[in-house]
């Protein structure tokens, strides 16, 4: 009944009778290209059927209402002739109603009521700012390492680009080379050799390192300033 569903129904069923006519396979049964066709017809008839079903139930519903309606007139009716035959007779009737005179209620709740104000909660630890930055980092390192990633080829990369500019950054590194050729983790190759070279970590400037360009996915990192 999903619009959005139909269409990614037929999507699915397109790529798919794509996909076996590239590989060469030959196509038998073409009941998947009808099937909303095919649902379509049979829903109608079931919701058909729910209807009559629906119809004869409420028509036993609404007689059977009448019907104690009418019972219920008849009673009242019957208990008030009752009630004027003993007013007549002024005769005092046998026949009374026994009411509780203290009436026991109990409502549970989840939370007690009560006047008292609650205690607010105050939160005195505070993470604490790591001594280490992020290329020393155990965890980046386990990261990259069982890639199959050169880390000789970024350290000559690394070496190349400083023996011609006594100071750069690790995204003109990256640009110098036409980008990353192997996504996140060839950048976090770079990161991880980092630490084998004078550099700086500027954590209030960030700069943004395209990743896949097919996607046009990029990462922020903070500036990373490699010298001599």
């Amino acid at each position: 009944m999903n619009p959005d569903l139909q269409h990614k129904w037929e999507s699915l069923t397109k790529d798919l009778y794509t996909t076996l006519e590239e590989k060469s396979i030959p196509i038998r049964d073409t009941f998947l290209i009808g099937m909303k066709k095919h649902l379509h017809s049979s829903g109608q008839k079931v919701y058909k059927a729910n209807d009559k079903m629906a119809e004869k139930l409420s028509r036993i519903i609404r007689e059977n209402e009448s019907s104690k309606s009418e019972a219920t007139k008849k009673i009242i009716q019957d208990i008030k002739k009752q009630l004027v035959e003993i007013s007549k007779s002024k005769n005092k009737p046998d026949i009374s109603f026994e009411l509780e005179t203290a009436t026991d209620i109990n409502i549970p709740f989840e939370r007690k009521l009560t006047k008292e104000q609650s205690e607010e909660v105050t939160y005195t630890n505070r993470p604490k700012i790591a001594n280490e930055d992020i290329t020393s980092s155990n965890q980046l390192g386990r990261l990259f390492s069982q890639s199959n990633i050169d880390k000789e080829l970024l350290r000559k990369r690394v070496k190349d680009v400083l023996k011609e500019k006594s100071q750069t950054t690790l995204l003109e590194i990256v640009e110098n080379y036409g980008g990353l050729e192997k996504g996140l983790p060839e950048l976090f190759g770079y990161i991880g050799i980092v630490k084998e070279f004078k550099h700086i970590i500027n954590p209030d400037k960030t700069q943004s390192i395209i990743f896949d360009a097919d996607n046009r996915k990029q990462i922020k990192i903070p500036e990373i300033i490699l010298t001599k």
